[in-house]
């Protein structure tokens, strides 16, 4: 039986196929982009975490400054009162 046309290869004799086919490469192309973006946004979100570190702790120093200052500002205040009436 002969081949049927349609079976045949089409391609020229000088012409090279490619050996992936290129949907494979755009698939392959886009995956590797997505993943360089998602590392990129990863890099950026630790830096951003890492800034907000450091003001968190201030924050958490400065709470701590304040409420210590508050205590001994009532224990000093109790002891005038102690002192100037004798309770």
């Amino acid at each position: 039986m002969p081949e049927s046309p349609s079976k045949t290869n089409v391609s020229a004799p000088g012409k090279k196929l490619p050996a992936v086919p290129e949907t494979l490469l755009k698939r392959r192309k886009k995956l590797a982009e997505s993943k360089a973006k998602a590392a990129r946004k990863e890099i950026k979100q630790r830096r951003r975490t890492l800034a907000k570190k450091s003001v968190w702790f201030k924050r958490a120093e400065q709470y701590v400054r304040e409420y210590r200052a508050k205590e001994r500002d009532l224990i000093r205040l109790k002891r005038q009162v102690k002192a100037i009436f004798g309770f």
